[in-house]
């Protein structure tokens, strides 16, 4: 057999060395050489479950990346990735990649984001590059054995593609500025992602997505374009975002943002003591959503940080055997969208490019081939060999026309568009600005201050962009690293078809005020759709309550009354979000994990309950009691009677931005509701509730109104806070 590989990063010398050690003829072919790939700028690590890993699994693993991606890749691929991992691992390990070991020899693990276990292996701050100069040296062999060809410098031109069957690829030389063949039984197409087309990433600029573009042109398929990963912590260095790794969080070092003299520590206010290690998109989309700055804070100093766009999802559509849906054309690594879904699971990026280069090796390997057809091609090369031969001779006038200016206008719409935050109209206005440059770029207009393959490859590029555009608007649902803020809900439809109905109950729980927390899950069979009161109940029901591990524990300590939504005692945050239990419904069928801890803005009693006192006791400081005329103002009962609705849940304190905990001089939004109702009907007390107002309340309150939209009972907080103001 004879295999193409385009790319030489991990991927694709993956994909070589293997093709080499199964006796194929190899052609590896890249603009550059190894050293210079994306491949090497990956430091986090790389996930297999090893002997070393505390109580791990395959099984673990597996679930962690369906959990990752939002289960939208196929469970028997995925688990066929997870099981292989260690064998990939061991494969790195003989070729000579230098990893991280302990005292006895043993392969270090590190926790990634997103990941229930340790088990991302690491080699130094460089395991990409360490990676990268093992597989160097291992096709430097090959290529001395004869096994291994290498065609350093070539750009991709076009695939040779017929009646939906590959027979190899074309490619330019810069030098010669001549199209060269190059014929295979089979192409494997290991170029990366498509970092070039949005500017400032953390990727390699080498990778434009031209190969993508092109390969759509030619009817090759892609998916998943929407889903594009941000790295939650980035700063800038010269033009370039520089990742900072998200184990050091695991190390102690936490996000906040400043909110007037204090420091929130956001993630863990709303999430626990594991807010700073979960997932990239949900670490990001938080960051996004401060209302300033946010800042990594380390031992010695703080670092200012910023998302940016890090992995692509999606790419070129494949199979399990990463097969293309053209015979003999095969995707690997981050060019084809496999195994992570909506979202990529840290540490498993150098997982899957070494085991997709390995799989599609094999795949090409069992292939029956191409038969080779030279003649058919000639016309075809002859006929772009005059365009870039009138390309270089039109390259010689001056024209008003920028390449440059062109490809910076295609980043700022996909910078635009693709933000970590996205919206209809938004993604619908770029697509309309795209298609002004496409017009442009459909009579391949030249700049002669660049070259003429950057002069054509824009074309594919900005067809690429608008695919990508197109397809974020098609998912009318927010999912992994894909959120729109008009369509914020996950779509039943898309969900994972036969999902178990065993749902993961995970509950933040605490013995007592002066205990440590620590969390305990629960298996919950599904019943169709319950409220999460509902499910507490029934979990403490049984006769012998037993987590997921098997272990006895006592009953799940909760508050509830009415289970009406009247009382608000049984307010806790549920998935990240604060609510009332007896409100949240859950579809047991279709969800898959319940997050359950106790409002993080008062202390903590036992496990769900916290001690809500600190209410009462301002209430009483503020003079906030009796006092009522029998008969008020008909123009404000309605109001009145709104005010007097509040149920003393807490649930506007622990959203509220300013109010920082009990020993908080301000006294929150039910405040605001109280003095409004005591104030326009109380007999007395109107300048003592004025004087406790302006000094509590209205010097600190930021109007961001959180506490209206919160509130289970509908207060007008809006309006209190209007009219308190006005006095």
């Amino acid at each position: 057999m004879k295999v193409l590989i385009i790319g030489n990063g991990i991927a694709g010398m993956s994909a070589a060395i293997e093709a080499a050690e199964l006796d194929d003829e190899v052609i590896l072919v890249s603009p550059i050489q190894s050293e210079r790939t994306q491949s090497v700028m990956a430091a986090e690590g790389i996930n297999a479950v090893v002997d070393t890993a505390e109580e791990d699994s395959v099984v673990w693993h597996a679930n962690d990346t369906l959990e990752s991606g939002c289960f939208l890749e196929k469970e028997e691929d995925v688990r066929n990735l997870c099981e292989k991992a260690p064998e990939h691992l061991k494969w790195l390990d003989e070729m000579g990649v230098l990893f991280d070991r302990n005292e006895d020899d043993t392969w270090k693990v590190k926790a990634s984001g997103g990941q229930s276990r340790k088990r991302t292996v690491y080699a130094g701050d460089s395991t990409g590059k360490q990676i990268v100069t093992a597989m160097t040296q291992k096709c430097l062999e090959y290529e001395i054995k004869g096994k291994i060809e290498k065609k350093i410098g070539l750009y991709f031109y076009s695939a040779l593609i017929r009646d939906e069957k590959c027979y190899g690829a074309l490619f330019y030389n810069p030098e010669s500025k001549m199209l060269i063949p190059v014929y295979a039984d089979a192409v494997i197409c290991a170029t990366g992602g498509m970092n070039k087309l949005y500017g400032k990433t953390t990727g390699s600029e080498l990778n434009d997505g031209y190969v993508t573009g092109k390969l759509f042109l030619q009817g090759v398929q892609l998916r998943n374009l929407e889903f594009i990963q941000y790295y939650p912590t980035t700063v800038q260095r010269g033009n370039k975002r520089v990742i900072i790794s998200e184990s050091v969080r695991n190390e102690g070092w936490r996000l906040y943002y400043k909110n007037r003299s204090h420091s929130v520590y956001f993630m863990e206010e709303k999430y626990g003591t594991e807010g700073n290690l979960m997932s990239r998109d949900l670490v990001a989309r938080e960051i996004a959503m401060c209302p300033g700055q946010v800042y990594l804070e380390t031992a010695k100093e703080s670092i200012p940080v910023t998302p940016a766009i890090h992995f692509f999802m999606g790419g070129i559509k494949v199979d399990g055997m990463h097969q293309t849906n053209i015979a003999g054309l095969y995707a690997v690594g981050e060019a084809a969208s496999k195994y992570h879904g909506a979202n990529c699971l840290g540490g498993n990026s150098l997982m899957t490019a070494v085991h997709s280069g390995r799989t599609a090796a094999h795949a090409a390997h069992e292939g029956q081939g191409q038969p080779m057809c030279e003649e058919l091609f000639v016309p075809y090369i002859e006929h772009e060999q005059e365009k870039i031969e009138r390309m270089e001779q039109m390259s010689e006038y001056r024209g008003k026309y920028s390449a440059t200016a062109t490809l910076r206008k295609l980043m700022k719409i996909m910078s635009y568009g693709m933000d970590l935050i996205r919206d209809g109209e938004v993604l619908q206005d770029s697509i309309y600005a795209l298609d002004s440059s496409l017009n442009e770029l459909r009579t391949f207009p030249i700049d002669p201050m660049v070259s003429v393959y950057e002069n054509y490859r824009l074309y594919p590029m900005a067809v690429l962009g608008k695919a990508t555009l197109m397809s974020a608007v098609e998912r009318r649902e927010s999912r992994g690293a894909h959120f729109r803020k008009d369509f914020p809900g996950e779509k039943s439809e898309f969900r994972r078809k036969g999902r178990r109905c065993e749902m993961k109950v995970r509950i933040k729980r605490q013995d007592d005020r002066r205990s440590a927390p620590y969390w305990q899950v629960f298996h919950f069979r599904g019943e169709g759709r319950i409220t999460v009161a509902a499910i507490l109940e029934k979990l403490n029901e049984r006769d012998q309550l037993e987590d997921i591990k098997g272990k006895q524990c006592r009953k799940i300590r909760w508050e509830c009354g009415c289970m009406q939504k009247m009382c608000g005692g049984c307010a806790m945050v549920i998935n990240g979000h604060p609510a009332l239990a007896c409100g949240v419904f859950i579809n047991t069928d279709d969800t898959e994990i319940l997050r359950l801890e106790p409002l993080t803005k008062f202390p903590v009693v036992e496990d769900l309950i916290v001690d809500r006192s600190v209410i009462w006791e301002r209430q009483k400081e503020a003079l906030m009691y009796l006092g009522i005329r029998k008969h008020p103002d008909p123009k404000e009962h309605d109001h009145q009677y709104s005010a007097a609705k509040c149920l003393k849940c807490g649930l506007c304190l622990e959203v509220c931005p300013n109010y920082l905990g009990a020993k908080d001089d301000f006294y929150g939004a039910e405040f605001a509701n109280n003095a409004y109702l005591l104030h326009s009907s109380s007999l007395n007390r109107k300048r003592a509730l004025e004087k406790q107002y302006e000094e509590h309340f209205a010097k600190q309150c930021s109007k961001s109104l959180a506490c209206r939209d919160i509130c289970p009972a509908h207060l007008q907080t809006l309006s209190s806070i209007s009219y308190m103001n006005r006095r």
